[in-house]
């Protein structure tokens, strides 16, 4: 488990890990050390893409507890074991293979893990909210239940207050009330607040609410504050990319040149699907601007295996742009089958009119 836990290789970690499995089974062994190689197994299953192995290591993690309930004991690793447990169900949401029913009850148990744990439905609620998006709920289901946390009182289960204040602008984002959004996020705007990853994703939020509000030197304020913030970071690439539809948006495909390159080379091996599909949706928009424009060749970095021909100058945009498309349309199908609905689908079609809906609003000025 030791040279698991340093290994910086997906694959390795998850065949150590697999062994320590094994040995635990065979002999037979219960209490804190079985929990924490399955939770170990857990990760590795995640992140060398065995999503059904995944949820098996799961499965006995919980069972490891529920046999020797030793967590219980001290607050602070209750506390840190339903964070993991909340961290774990946002992974869960993010692969197709596992089915909604099986993502919905984990999110049940989580439900009851907190009431015996003695804490209120709040971290249950903001997690539902949060998982909204990839399962298929609407914006409004994903409101009520915000809304419906934030009449419980802050616990030892809260976000920083840089990240609450976020999650309260981003939440007045989906309501489309802009100016309350922005009265909110204001100590994130100014410094007051911050954390690891804010207000990194703050700047990325409010890109396409101030662009067709009309307001493009506040969006480009936010996207020359916030794009340097984003870089070479694989965990904030979703910001990335909102920063790329940004620049499709805008017209100015050519300024997300490098920025198209970091993302591709950061999100490579991505196994979290819903941010493959953002990457997808996003990089088809992005090339459907630039080849409007009247670019013909681009020089990027595609994912392995893309199966499209390079030439002397780099790839034919409408080429790459047609890849990413499909690529974004085979995942969305894999998620909504899943969910049952048509979600991102329409998330395809919304990006479609946006684009369109983008060069009425700039006027259609020509790109700087």
């Amino acid at each position: 488990m030791e040279r698991a836990d340093e290994s910086p290789d997906a694959r390795e970690t998850y065949q150590l890990t697999s062994e320590a499995i094994r040995l635990l089974e065979a002999h037979q062994l219960r209490g804190e050390l079985r929990y924490r190689a399955n939770h170990m197994h857990l990760w590795a299953a995640v992140n060398d893409n065995h999503p059904a192995e995944a949820l098996v290591a799961f499965g006995r993690m919980l069972a490891a507890l529920d046999q020797d309930p030793w967590i219980h004991e001290d607050r602070e690793d209750l506390e840190q074991f339903l964070i993991d447990y909340r961290t774990a169900a946002r992974r869960f949401a993010s692969l197709p293979q596992i089915p909604r029913p099986r993502i919905e009850a984990v999110v049940e148990d989580y439900r009851r893990r907190l009431e015996a744990g003695g804490f209120s439905p709040r971290a249950y609620l903001l997690l539902r909210s949060y998982l909204a998006d990839c399962v298929g709920r609407s914006n409004q289901d994903a409101l009520a239940d915000f809304e419906a946390a934030m009449r419980f009182s802050r616990d030892g289960l809260a976000d920083c207050e840089a990240c609450e204040t976020h999650f309260a602008a981003a939440y007045a984002l989906l309501r489309e009330d802009l100016a309350s959004a922005e009265k909110i996020a204001a100590p994130l705007f100014s410094g007051a607040q911050s954390c690891t990853y804010l207000p990194h994703v703050t700047f990325g939020d409010f890109l396409r609410p101030f662009f067709f509000a009309g307001r493009f030197d506040e969006a480009e304020r936010c996207h020359r504050r916030g794009l340097p913030l984003v870089l070479g970071s694989r965990v904030l690439v979703s910001t990335a990319v909102d920063h790329l539809e940004y620049l499709a948006f805008t017209g100015e495909w050519s300024r997300g040149l490098e920025l198209a390159r970091d993302i591709l080379s950061v999100a490579r091996g991505e196994r979290d699907q819903h941010h493959r599909f953002e990457i997808g949706r996003t990089f088809s928009a992005w090339l459907t601007e630039a080849e409007r424009q009247g670019a013909e060749w681009i020089d990027l970095n595609p994912p392995a295996g893309c199966g499209v021909a390079r030439g002397n100058t780099g790839y034919r945009v409408p080429a790459l742009r047609d890849w990413f498309r499909s690529d974004a349309e085979r995942v969305g199908r894999e998620l909504d089958a899943r969910n049952g609905t048509d979600r991102y689908a329409q998330k395809l079609l919304e990006t479609d009119e946006k684009l369109v809906l983008a060069r009425r609003v700039r006027g259609d000025r020509p790109s700087a």
